[in-house]
């Protein structure tokens, strides 16, 4: 079989209307999630953007908090703890790359489950549908994108791409 190329536009904008419509259904008042940065950085001030805008056409709220670079190690963690424990936010979304003296895997660890909107929290384990779990939004889309091509069992892919999260 010949290689394939798959866009995935008409999938991201079929996502967006069923989250606008799950969102609208819901009985919850609003969906808020909160982004925690600590530090300055273009890169993650475009990508805010884009989930401000992202969190406007599903009707959820985006509540922003920007702490100095040179946040104490405390402090920082003090402010996760606040937003696992206020019951207004319902995801929590850490940028990165953290300043140096911040520990990537402690800040995974300290972000409530239930409230980590990119599944770094938890493992997956590879006999679990991925659907029937929280799981990393990059590599849901990455599945769900596939499954458009038909069966993905016994397929080789490459995605390409680079983040924290995928592709290294």
């Amino acid at each position: 079989m010949a290689a394939r190329i798959l866009y995935g536009k008409e999938l991201r904008e079929r996502i967006i209307e069923d989250l606008a419509e799950g969102i609208a259904a819901s009985r919850r008042a609003r969906m808020i999630l909160a982004t925690l940065q600590a530090g300055e950085s273009p890169d993650i001030d475009q990508y805010a953007r884009a989930i401000a805008d992202l969190a406007a056409k599903i009707g959820a709220e985006v509540r922003p908090v920007r702490m100095p670079a040179e946040v104490g190690e405390k402090e920082f963690f003090e402010k996760i703890r606040a937003l696992n424990g206020d019951p207004s936010v319902t995801g929590l979304l850490v940028f990165s790359p953290l300043p140096a003296h911040l520990s990537k895997e402690m800040v995974s660890l300290a972000v409530r489950r239930s409230k980590d909107v990119e599944a770094r929290t938890g493992l997956i384990q590879l006999d679990q549908d991925i659907r029937e779990v929280i799981a990393p939004p990059t590599a849901l889309a990455a599945v769900l994108l596939a499954e458009q091509a038909g069966p993905v069992a016994g397929k080789e892919a490459v995605v390409i791409g680079r983040s924290d999260v995928v592709g290294k």
